[in-house]
């Protein structure tokens, strides 16, 4: 009981959630992939396997974060990377506007006590930026965001 090993890209695309190292590159994307954190080396969290026990249409959820230390996985890395990035491009937001932006990021990914004023405070921006601004993000953070807070901030598809 426990655990299978997982396969995933740097970028995130998952090649195996059941075998740890099945490809060294993305069949989607060619970046290299991985098996284990790329802080503490810890294997990455696949299916989660109950001998005997066979789960028919359970769906995979890759993780943002380690387990073991708390890191995020490359993959998380880019997306707050790549969200500063767009958010730099808009010139009418100030760097402390940006900078709170960027503060708030992590705590939209996953559902913490934080979320509910990061996605405030990200409302209270996001509000400011321009069209492309807010249709970049939205690519960018449609896979990523969780749930709740996907429909609190793009309650409908903005494109």
């Amino acid at each position: 009981m426990g655990y299978e090993n997982a396969t995933i890209c740097i970028n995130g695309h998952v090649m195996s959630a059941s075998d740890s190292n099945v490809q060294p590159f993305c069949s989607k994307c060619g970046k290299p992939t991985i098996s284990e954190c790329t802080h503490c080396g810890s294997p990455l969290h696949g299916m989660y396997e109950i001998p005997g026990v066979v789960c028919l249409g359970a769906k995979y959820h890759k993780d943002l974060y380690c387990y073991n230390c708390g890191n995020p996985y490359p993959w998380t890395e880019s997306i707050i990377n790549s969200a500063v990035e767009i958010l730099s491009l808009d010139e009418e937001l100030s760097k402390e506007n940006i900078d709170i932006l960027k503060n708030a990021i992590p705590d939209l990914l996953v559902d913490t006590p934080q979320t509910p004023v990061a996605t405030a405070r990200y409302k209270r921006f996001l509000d400011k930026t321009q069209n492309f601004i807010k249709n970049s993000l939205y690519q960018l953070f449609v896979d990523g965001l969780s749930d709740t807070v996907k429909k609190s901030l793009f309650p409908q598809d903005p494109q």
